[in-house]
Formats: C-alpha cells, structure tokens, sequence
C-alpha cells in the first residue's frame, strides 16, 4: 500500500492497514506519537522500525532514523 493510499482513510481497507501498522509499533516499543508517525507514513519498513526497537533503541531516535 502506497503513502497516498494510506492517507485516503475514507477507504475501509486503508484504515484496516493503518490501524495494523499502528498496533505493530506500538507492541513492539514504540511511543504513541512516534508510532502514529510512522505508521502514516508508507515507505516506512515496519521489520526495519521494530528491529531497531528491539536492539535497544529508544523510540523518538528510532523515529527519526526512518523518516
């Protein structure tokens, strides 16, 4: 799913995606805000963005290591 896809939350399918992507940095360590980003934005490699967490590091860096 594209960004553009993403931001058209009119589409119950997108939504369903967000709230994924949402739920998946959140479990694994992710602060709501920097979750929220991240999971907005499309290009962001969800296995890159939890490996980062799960090798210690901390949330708001690990934000702006992928956007």
């Amino acid at each position: 799913m594209t960004t553009a896809q993403l931001t058209d939350l009119e589409s119950p399918e997108a939504t369903q995606v967000l709230r994924w992507r949402l739920r998946t940095l959140l479990e694994a360590g992710y602060l709501y805000g920097d979750a929220l980003k991240l999971a907005m934005t499309g290009h962001v490699d969800l296995h890159a963005a939890t490996s980062l967490i799960g090798r210690g590091c901390p949330s708001a860096l690990g934000a702006q290591i992928l956007l």
